[in-house]
């Protein structure tokens, strides 16, 4: 004989539960999927990379990679680098990285990452 049970859910502190908080099973079926918290991603890292490793100091004329990746949040953020205010590539999500060479008119570029999900 089948036997039904009941699932409570909860998110911790900062989620937000979209679904139900109860799922119940008759024993043969389920009457509704089990719910996901979200939760905002926290402010993104930006890094500068020269030759492979993290550089302070960027040279007119050789290549940079730059790099922006966001610890947790559910879903996944969804990442945008900036230069100037402007795109630097689609966005992507988990790393979005972006090498070009920089120009001696890049001197004062601003560099910003930006990170979003649907918690946000």
């Amino acid at each position: 004989k089948a036997h039904g049970g009941v699932y409570f859910f909860k998110c911790r502190d900062g989620g937000v539960l979209e679904g139900s908080s109860v799922v119940v099973c008759d024993g043969k079926s389920w009457n509704d999927t089990a719910p996901t918290c979200l939760s905002p991603t926290r402010h993104p890292l930006l890094s500068i990379q020269v030759d492979g490793a993290a550089s302070d100091e960027v040279v007119a004329g050789s290549p940079v990679t730059v790099v922006c990746d966001a610890d947790e949040g559910n879903p996944e953020p969804t990442l945008t680098l900036f230069k100037n205010g402007e795109p630097l590539g689609p966005p992507t999500t988990g790393q979005n990285t972006h090498t070009f060479v920089p120009l001696q008119e890049d001197n004062t570029a601003v560099l910003s990452c930006n990170a979003i999900n649907a918690a946000m």
